[in-house]
């Protein structure tokens, strides 16, 4: 299984980061401030790295974070706190995102959290677990009658007609600011 290919064609094309050296460096404030948001776990997998003749493999345990059992909450609640320091009023906005689960779940706890409202859309045949778990965080949840890309249709335009601040670790045109505060606070 030891095998390598080079393209002869590849070149380097300059681009721009997606996260800049700024944020980053908020991203860093965020956590240092809060010691809560400490480091997990890495385990070394080494049975499995010497079976595929690897060096090391580490694996990062998120499932004590929260209790939620999912790295998603960490690039919410730096969202949640870039949102904070942006509002202009004191209004707290309906937050509302399309889900199949972790995401949704991480949405409604630091909703909950932040005092905001949480409504998470799940898509077709979503595990009642699922549901069950991301209700149990505070969260009204709709469970559409359309795949994981028509829900988020669906969030864009219930949003759009009531008022509600879109919490999405997904991007299009013309939103990516909130997605990628999300990204950079999984660094």
């Amino acid at each position: 299984m030891e095998a390598a290919w080079l393209n002869p064609r590849e070149r380097c094309v300059p681009t721009d980061p997606v996260i800049s050296a700024v944020e980053l460096g908020l991203v860093e404030a965020f956590y240092r401030a809060r010691p809560k948001l400490k480091p997990t776990p890495l385990h070394r997998l080494r049975g499995i790295a010497e079976e595929l003749g690897l060096g090391e493999i580490l694996l990062k345990d998120e499932s004590n974070r929260f209790g939620l059992n999912a790295f998603k909450i960490l690039g919410v609640l730096y969202t949640f706190h870039r949102i904070m320091e942006s509002r202009a009023s004191n209004e707290t906005p309906i937050v509302v995102c399309a889900s199949a689960g972790n995401h949704g779940r991480a949405v409604a706890w630091a909703a909950r959290e932040f005092g905001f409202a949480a409504r998470v859309y799940l898509p077709v045949g979503t595990a009642p677990a699922r549901v069950d778990a991301i209700a149990g965080e505070g969260a009204d949840v709709v469970v559409t009658d359309v795949g994981y890309e028509g829900s988020i249709q669906r969030v864009v335009r219930d949003a759009k007609r009531e008022g509600w601040l879109i919490i999405s670790d997904t991007s299009w045109q013309g939103y990516d600011e909130i997605p990628r505060w999300i990204m950079a606070g999984y660094t």
